[in-house]
């Protein structure tokens, strides 16, 4: 975990199946690592509502985006990378 925490620092991340167990465990492991940006994305939008609400109320420095879509939706994927041009790419989306 130590090595994930500290290739993110000042980085940005994107994170697909954001709202999931996976995901939203990298999610909290990942804003402690002062990342400069993380993108959270998820198709529920219920999921990554609460994973956006606990990554807030816990505080952190890190800035994160909730991105509610689906990872086979191409054009949404080509956006969100041709405009964040993310470090690093987690694929914890399990469908």
């Amino acid at each position: 975990m130590n090595q994930l925490k500290s290739g993110n620092s000042g980085k940005t991340v994107l994170i697909t199946g954001a709202g999931g167990c996976i995901g939203s465990a990298l999610a909290k492991s990942i804003v402690s690592s002062d990342p400069r940006l993380v993108l959270l994305l998820d198709h529920s939008e219920q999921n990554l509502y609460e994973v956006h609400t606990e990554l807030s109320a816990n505080g952190g420095s890190a800035l994160h985006v909730p991105i509610l879509g689906d990872i086979s939706d191409e054009a949404l994927l080509n956006e969100v990378l041709e405009k964040h041009r993310p470090d690093a790419i987690y694929h914890a989306a399990a469908f």
